[in-house]
């Protein structure tokens, strides 16, 4: 067994200190934000055809702390197959765990969501109930502005499919941070 010098074994965990060190915080004290980010993507439904289109919404956020929040968010999904089309409307609540201490901010979500299928194709026109999960990340461009890129896997009461819903998107997020004023 062949041993590498103590320096080339310590030489990751210092590069990877000395990045850490570097990244400046995303904010400090765990005080409270409030998010909205505008959405644009791909959505694509599978049954036994798979259905390709376009995907737009909009995600409100209130966190209460660095890691915990909940989300809100509404959705336009437009979908085209062989000589069928239909349009969803999605409106979804529920929780989020994001990492909010870099520049850089993964997050995961869960959230019931109501569907409202119009034209045919698809679930079929009407009212349905499923459960979004997503996950992504965002980059702050400063305290306040952020892009970023995530991806929902949609699951629809009665399907059986998984997913049966998918949507990939680009984000752009504005934050407010609440706090006092006059902190340092």
């Amino acid at each position: 067994m062949s041993r590498r010098p103590l320096a080339a074994r310590l030489l990751p965990l210092l590069a990877g200190c000395l990045a850490l060190g570097f990244a400046a915080p995303a904010r400090a004290l765990d005080e409270p934000v409030l998010r909205l980010d505008a959405e644009v993507g791909y959505a694509g439904y599978a049954d036994e055809r798979r259905y390709h289109g376009m995907f737009a919404g909009a995600d409100a956020g209130f966190t209460f702390n660095d890691f915990w929040g909940l989300r809100a968010g509404y959705g336009f999904g437009l979908h085209r197959g062989k000589s069928r089309a239909f349009e969803t409307h999605q409106l979804g609540a529920g929780l989020r765990y994001q990492f909010d201490v870099f520049h850089y901010v993964p997050w995961l979500d869960i959230s019931p969501t109501l569907y409202v299928v119009s034209g045919d194709g698809g679930p079929g026109a009407g009212s349905h109930f499923g459960v979004a999960a997503g996950l992504g990340f965002d980059r702050l461009l400063d305290p306040r502005w952020s892009i970023g890129a995530g991806a929902r896997y949609h699951q629809l009461f009665g399907q059986e499919r998984f997913p049966a819903y998918l949507t990939v998107v680009v984000r752009l997020g504005h934050r407010w941070t609440f706090g006092d004023p006059f902190a340092p």
